[in-house]
C-alpha cells in the first residue's frame, strides 16, 4: 500500500536518507557509509523511498577493479523534493 510521502518521510531515517539525497545521487552504499549504518538498513529504507516515488533509482556502469559494473545511483523526485521542504518547514514553525 502507497503512503503519503510526507508519511513516509516523517521516518526519522528515510528523512536523513532524503536529506542525503537533496541534490546528490548516491548508491545504496554510498548512503549506508555516510549514515554508518548497515547496507540492509540503507537499502530498506531506499526500496520504501523508492516505492512511495520519493526517489528513483538510475543504473549507471562504473568500472570497479577495472571489471565494469552496473551501480544503482539513487536521486530524490520532484514529488519527494516537494515532501521533503513541506516536512522541513513545518520543523521550523
Amino acid at each position: 500500500m502507497k503512503k503519503e510521502p510526507e508519511d513516509v518521510l516523517l521516518n526519522p531515517m528515510r528523512f536523513r536518507i532524503a536529506k542525503l539525497l537533496n541534490p546528490n545521487e548516491k548508491s545504496a552504499s554510498e548512503v549506508a557509509d555516510c549514515m554508518d549504518i548497515e547496507l540492509k538498513l540503507a537499502t530498506f529504507h531506499l526500496q520504501k523511498l523508492a516505492k512511495n516515488g520519493i526517489v528513483e533509482g538510475k543504473y549507471k556502469e562504473r568500472l570497479v577493479q577495472n571489471r565494469p559494473f552496473l551501480i544503482q545511483y539513487y536521486v530524490m523526485t520532484a514529488k519527494g523534493k516537494d515532501a521533503w521542504h513541506k516536512i522541513k518547514n513545518q520543523m521550523q514553525t
